[in-house]
């Protein structure tokens, strides 16, 4: 995808709604991994109680994204408002933000 064409794509993901939807805003929004937003086989994906909304920050534990296990270092994303709307239209059904449909 060109990136102008990035704009138009997210106000569709917007009007969409859905969880999927919801996960890939979140992925344009951070530039985190897949496995770092979505719960896969082989990934825990975003949770809960690593998301601090009074401080704005989502920490991702060292295990749960690349460069983490080699170094050990949490990684630490900054939320901006739209990062927590997102969130925030999120159902806390677990403790899992996003899950894949096969996991």
């Amino acid at each position: 995808m060109k990136y102008q064409d990035v704009p138009v794509f997210y106000q569709a993901l917007k009007a969409d709604g859905s969880s999927a939807s919801r996960a890939i805003m979140l992925l344009i929004l951070t530039g985190c991994r897949l496995g770092e937003v979505i719960r896969t086989e082989r990934s825990i994906g975003a949770q809960w109680d690593h998301v601090d909304y009074a401080a704005n920050l989502w920490t991702i534990p060292a295990e749960n994204h690349k460069t983490g296990r080699k170094t050990g270092e949490a990684r630490v994303v900054t939320l901006t408002e739209e990062m927590k709307a997102v969130l925030g239209a999120t159902a806390r059904s677990s403790m899992v933000v996003h899950q894949s449909r096969r996991s």
